[in-house]
């Protein structure tokens, strides 16, 4: 495995672990653990987003992600926490799970 891959790889696995721990927080009723989790989960999906970016690539699917987002927003806007919690387990960590592929390291 060669360094931009470890880098992606990395990321990806904190990104899936930040959202499944988040989501276990939410259903036993610790909800800042469960916001914690879910807030560096934000930042590692950023930073996967920004490897992407810096690759050139354009090879994963956002338009899933960015409804499944979409229903975060709105959740949160309604601070439906039994809903965000659905929408991350369901909509979001499948998109983030089936992600895969190496980019340059450039950034």
């Amino acid at each position: 495995m060669n360094r931009e891959s470890g880098r992606y790889q990395e990321t990806r696995r904190r990104l899936s672990r930040a959202l499944l721990s988040s989501v276990e927080h939410f259903r036993h009723g610790d909800d800042s653990s469960g916001l914690d989790d879910f807030i560096s989960a934000v930042n590692d999906l950023e930073d996967l987003l920004t490897i992407y970016q810096c690759a050139g690539e354009s090879a994963i699917q956002l338009d899933g992600l960015l409804a499944a987002l979409g229903e975060v927003h709105a959740c949160i806007l309604n601070q439906d926490i039994t809903g965000l919690t659905d929408v991350l387990e369901f909509s979001v960590y499948p998109h983030i799970d089936e992600w895969t592929g190496r980019y340059d390291d450039a950034c």
